[in-house]
């Protein structure tokens, strides 16, 4: 395992970069994707979108050409933070062809959930790369008519170099999906959202460590790989996809 990289924080005026290293949604969902280009331009960055609008129907060609999306991505050097568009269920088809000396050459802060948790273990086993599991740019910043102001706040906080500190409590939350991914782009319903229950301590207590985990399902199938780093020592984040069964089976059979 190389010791760990850490990324230059983000400063107002550095441009942060939009990739889709699994589902492709920027062209389904064009509305959410100028929000969240908006959103972070009024907060004065500057936004920089790698996307291959043809992609080959060649499977190899095409996972290549994804590839070089995120090395454009971190190669560019007015580049600062990768953030991934959105989650899915193909990541597994870049981290065998990911040049990890190339990116490890151009350490950036890379943010994303979910299926994106397949590409924090590999940047971190690969290259020793501390990567950020957090927002997308379509589920969070992509949400109409703006951002929650909690996620964003937390993710500037985290990612400017203020230093993480206590964690607070969300005041609220939701369950309800985003209701673009259900009525199409041009959806402008807001999202119900409740008072936020108390925290739920299993086992009191005090640790320290570095974190590592993601999305539990995901997790399973790095499980066994050399992508698989030990997690002796460490504090261990789960949380998981509220996708149907199936389509958690089916991300497997893939695998």
């Amino acid at each position: 395992m190389p010791n760990d990289i850490i990324p230059s924080a983000l400063s107002r005026g550095d441009t942060i970069a939009f990739v889709s290293p699994s589902e492709r949604l920027n062209d389904i969902f064009p509305s959410a994707i100028n929000r969240a280009e908006s959103y972070f331009e009024a907060r004065g960055f500057k936004v920089k979108i790698f996307d291959t609008k043809l992609l080959s129907t060649d499977f190899r060609r095409a996972t290549l050409q994804r590839c070089e999306e995120l090395h454009s991505a971190f190669t560019d050097p007015e580049v600062k933070c990768v953030l991934c568009t959105a989650g899915g269920t193909t990541c597994n088809e870049l981290v065998r062809f990911l040049d990890y000396d190339l990116i490890k050459k151009h350490p950036k802060i890379f943010c994303g959930f979910s299926d994106i948790t397949l590409l924090h273990y590999a940047l971190y086993t690969q290259c020793g790369l501390r990567t950020f599991y957090g927002p997308t740019a379509l589920d969070e910043f992509g949400e109409f008519p703006s951002p929650d102001p909690f996620a964003a706040d937390h993710f500037f906080k985290v990612l400017t170099g203020e230093g993480v500190g206590a964690v607070p409590r969300s005041l609220k939350w939701t369950q309800e999906p985003l209701d673009f991914y259900l009525s199409g782009d041009s959806s402008t319903k807001e999202r119900t959202t409740g008072t936020t229950p108390p925290w739920r301590w299993l086992r009191g207590g005090e640790a320290s460590g570095p974190i590592i985990g993601g999305c539990l399902s995901v997790m399973m199938r790095v499980k066994g790989t050399k992508f698989w780093p030990s997690h002796k020592g460490k504090i261990l984040l789960l949380e998981n996809s509220m996708a149907d069964e199936f389509s958690i089976l089916e991300k497997g059979v893939v695998d």
